[in-house]
């Protein structure tokens, strides 16, 4: 009981903080690529950080990793105990709220169309079901069917077996993408039944799983290496690996095979989860953990602030000024996501968690 106790209150404020720096790097690489664009003319200093920050969109893959290691995380603290429905119902009233939100949004006072908003809201966009793949919020619909695939896995067969299962289809799910986007990942729907989108997020979330299961295998041995040498070792590695990740999305680093940025976010990750590094020890304070909580509502509501911002700001001579102009979209985009967090995200999974605590008392 003990274990479990403390087990449950385990935090990763360093992890929390990476969500953070990863949506806010996303919206960046989003307002340079097919939004901004259009309003600056030759302007050579967009167009160069366009090329280098072109990466930046696999952060997607990262996300996924989280989400996966923490779905582990979650199973092995609950014993396993939560029915598959209430588990579904609960991601729906994570990820539901926002998402409608913004998909009400863009319908009413933005002419998006009423037919494909309806597919979105009952996230079937980029799973094959819906011809809709594309636009910014495509990850949600993959990230919900594949956090409740392999709750539905680690729920119905045992864990060593799942975890055989599970490491097979994340193999096959990168090589499909790898394969046929030649080094990269897409979205579409190929050979005609498989959504490359919800194999990015089965492939993703599955490694996040087997990370999980590992290190929690991996705790039962004890290391003979000295501390001071296990410190500077995995503070190398945690440096190591962000420049690489930083240089990858944001300064133009290039490789043929984008797999590149799974193996040097694993190796991040997998230090920041240790916590025995100088960068994941330093980040490990609540102070950045709080960051963490907006990061979806900033990641979902980008669309609708480049929307606003395409009829204001970027309207006005500020555009002219690069980082003036891309510092005030950021920090509107951020803002935005802060308020819808506490006006919709966070009500509305409070009254979910109210109303299931209500039901289970009667």
């Amino acid at each position: 009981m003990t274990n479990t106790v403390e087990r449950k209150m385990e935090k990763y404020h360093n992890i929390e903080f990476l969500r953070f720096v990863f949506s806010v790097i996303i919206v960046y690489f989003h307002i340079l690529h097919g939004n901004i664009m259009k309003y600056i003319g030759s302007n050579y200093d967009y167009k160069t950080l366009q090329i280098l920050s072109d990466n930046a969109g696999w952060i997607v893959e990262c996300f996924f990793i989280i989400s996966g290691y923490f779905l582990y995380k979650n199973i092995t603290v609950e014993n396993n105990k939560k029915p598959i429905m209430s588990f579904v119902l609960k991601k729906i009233f994570r990820l539901g709220p926002v998402l409608w939100f913004s998909i009400i949004i863009s319908a009413v006072f933005f002419r998006q169309s009423y037919f494909v908003a309806i597919f979105n809201s009952v996230f079937l966009q980029c799973i094959g079901l819906s011809l809709d793949y594309k636009g910014i919020n495509w990850y949600i619909s993959p990230l919900f069917w594949a956090l409740c695939f392999y709750y539905c896995l680690f729920k119905t067969i045992e864990h060593k077996t799942a975890r055989i299962i599970g490491g097979v289809i994340v193999y096959f799910c990168y090589l499909v993408n790898i394969e046929y986007c030649h080094g990269g990942f897409g979205r579409g729907t190929v050979y005609g039944v498989i959504n490359l989108g919800l194999a990015r997020a089965i492939a993703g979330i599955g490694l996040g799983c087997l990370i999980c299961s590992s290190m929690e295998s991996l705790k039962q041995f004890s290391c003979s290496i000295n501390q001071k040498i296990k410190y500077i070792l995995i503070s190398i590695m945690e440096l190591t690996s962000s420049v690489f990740l930083i240089r990858f999305f944001l300064l133009g680093l290039n490789y043929r095979n984008k797999f590149i940025v799974v193996i040097a976010f694993a190796i991040l990750f997998v230090c920041f989860i240790v916590k025995k590094g100088f960068f994941s020890k330093f980040l490990n304070q609540p102070i950045f953990s709080a960051l963490g909580r907006y990061a979806y509502s900033i990641y979902v509501m980008q669309q609708i602030c480049f929307w606003i911002l395409q009829k204001t700001l970027w309207k006005t001579v500020i555009i002219k000024s690069t980082i003036v102009c891309l510092c005030l979209s950021l920090l509107f985009s951020v803002i935005v996501g802060i308020i819808v967090y506490y006006f919709v995200e966070k009500p509305t999974y409070q009254w979910y968690l109210r109303h299931i605590k209500y039901n289970e008392n009667i």
